[in-house]
């Protein structure tokens, strides 16, 4: 009996037993720009992890972080996003300061999952006198335009080492290349470019030569007095020589993590489809190391580890997700879901 009768054989059993299908649940994901890795995760979530969950999940486009905290709370069927883990500081100190909407929006997001590393480089001239990220203070600096994730780390990251402060930011014709321009041509306008993206990006990964004639990466300082509150929100990495040839060393930097969210759901339709999704990426996550971006390969968590890791900056774990991801075994050899094994009821 070959492949396609066997599926369709296995199709009439389910029906005879069912005596129809349920229908796909219709959810959305809003991820980032459809050039990048947010994107890419949401296709590769929408078509290895969803369908066994019976979830038709669309990928929507979108402009960062702070578009899809919004379309998380108001556009219709979107269950699901992709955002920095310090956006939720940015919202927070806002709602500390009295702001509703921002309170209304933020503290009912919860995390499914953490995904990888996003370093924040922070450019400067071969023969800028700064050192250090802590001494940025009252610089000019380019972080991207308005919304975006370079921009809401910095401005964030800013506020938590200079007691609130905003910093001094300025525009480049709209993109970091003018900015690196800018300090190429030492004409005052720029001081520090600031990327926030995981290594390597290309617009660093000139020749050796000429990187170590114009660059250098301001560093990290973790024990200095100003960089106490940011512990709280980022995470301590480094960023490789093995990243860019111009680099003698590997340079201490902080990092943001991609995390993938949910909303606190309290309807049981939904807990359910999302519990659902949950126990597929415990079965089916080996499709996604094996075909998906190569960014999973950087994500810490694996089916059958103990415990997921913790949160900064206040995030929670959506409780249904939770207990699924923590306590789902380790992936067996052989036990991927194909189609034939899904119809024949083994996954």
């Amino acid at each position: 009996m070959n492949a396609f009768l066997r599926r369709v054989l296995a199709a009439s059993l389910a029906l005879s037993v069912t005596g129809t299908y349920a229908a796909p649940t219709d959810y959305r994901i809003v991820t980032g720009g459809t050039t990048g890795t947010y994107y890419a995760f949401g296709q590769n979530l929408a078509s290895m992890i969803a369908p066994e969950a019976n979830i038709n999940l669309g990928v929507l486009s979108s402009a960062g972080s702070v578009q899809n905290v919004r379309d998380m709370r108001y556009r219709e069927k979107v269950k699901f996003a992709l955002v920095q883990s310090d956006v939720y500081q940015a919202y927070i100190r806002l709602a500390d300061q009295g702001d509703k909407e921002a309170q209304d929006l933020i503290r009912p997001l919860r995390v499914v999952l953490p995904l990888y590393m996003e370093e924040m480089h922070f450019v400067v001239a071969a023969d800028s006198p700064l050192k250090y990220i802590d001494e940025i203070r009252g610089k000019k600096i380019y972080m991207g335009p308005e919304g975006s994730g370079a921009a809401l780390s910095t401005t964030t990251l800013y506020g938590l080492m200079f007691d609130g402060e905003r910093p001094t930011r300025v525009e480049a014709s709209g993109d970091h290349k003018q900015a690196l321009n800018s300090l190429l041509d030492r004409d005052g306008k720029v001081e520090v470019v600031v990327f926030v993206a995981g290594q390597p990006i290309s617009q660093l990964a000139v020749e050796a030569e000429l990187g170590r004639k114009h660059y250098r990466l301001l560093a990290a300082r973790p024990d200095q007095p100003a960089m106490k509150k940011a512990m709280d929100v980022y995470y301590p990495t480094e960023i490789s020589r093995q990243s860019y040839g111009w680099l003698s060393a590997n340079v201490p930097t902080l990092s943001v993590k991609a995390y993938l969210i949910t909303y606190d759901y309290p309807q049981e339709f939904n807990r359910k489809a999302i519990a659902g999704f949950a126990r597929s990426l415990c079965s089916n996550y080996d499709n996604l190391l094996k075909q998906g971006h190569p960014k999973w390969q950087q994500v810490t968590w694996r089916p059958g580890k103990a415990n997921l890791e913790a949160l900064k900056a206040g995030w929670q774990y959506y409780s249904v997700t939770q207990n699924i991801l923590s306590s789902c075994p380790a992936t067996r050899q052989g036990s991927v879901c194909t189609p034939d094994r899904k119809m024949l009821g083994l996954c």
